[in-house]
């Protein structure tokens, strides 16, 4: 019985850590690209943005053109070169758009990501971490720190020029919840 329970516990685990379909996508990796072009994530999930090189921008489209969201709440991070920003998948869209906003690096490059989303638990927020200016909704940023958040996608941007994600809640405590539930398995086996 110690071993069914044990199982459970283990199944329970993984199932846990593979609800987060946490990503990193490269920008301008190799030129006027996003690496990789396309994914599959997940409601909650973190997406998170790592410039190769720049100046790029990333700016969430509604559909796939290289046209800004109207979205009030819509992300966008203005042109760097270095440092990260990282998008809380929202609930409600099935698939999410990016292009980059630099002079012709979409219309002509062709620069754009597109992610199919399926479902999974977590909030949704965004930061920005690196040499930049980000915006999104009505904030928007200098290289102080500033932004905005709604219950939507917000976004925040730091002009620390180090790299990491402050609104990692959700993924850490799925992991942790995981990596927990996994200790008790081995315990009871």
């Amino acid at each position: 019985m110690k071993r069914v329970i044990a199982l459970f516990f283990a199944l329970v685990a993984l199932v846990a850590i593979a609800a987060a379909q946490d990503m990193t996508i490269k920008v301008g990796d190799g030129g006027q690209k996003f690496n990789p072009p396309t994914g599959a994530t997940s409601v909650g999930s973190t997406i998170t943005f790592m410039w190769a090189s720049g100046p790029h921008s990333v700016v969430q489209s509604d559909s796939d053109s290289c046209v800004a969201s109207t979205q009030a709440n819509a992300f966008k991070v203005a042109p760097q070169s270095t440092g990260t920003s990282t998008f809380k998948v929202p609930a409600n869209m099935p698939k999410l758009w990016f292009f980059c906003g630099v002079a012709q690096h979409c219309a002509v490059g062709n620069m754009k990501l597109v992610l199919t989303v399926g479902a999974a638990a977590g909030g949704s927020s965004n930061s920005s971490t690196g040499n930049s200016t980000g915006s999104s909704g009505s904030g928007s940023s200098g290289s102080g720190s500033s932004g905005s958040s709604g219950s939507g996608s917000g976004s925040t941007s730091s002009g620390s020029g180090g790299y990491g994600n402050t609104n990692n809640a959700a993924t850490f405590g799925a992991t942790f919840g995981a990596l927990f539930t996994a200790l008790v398995a081995s315990l009871l086996l």
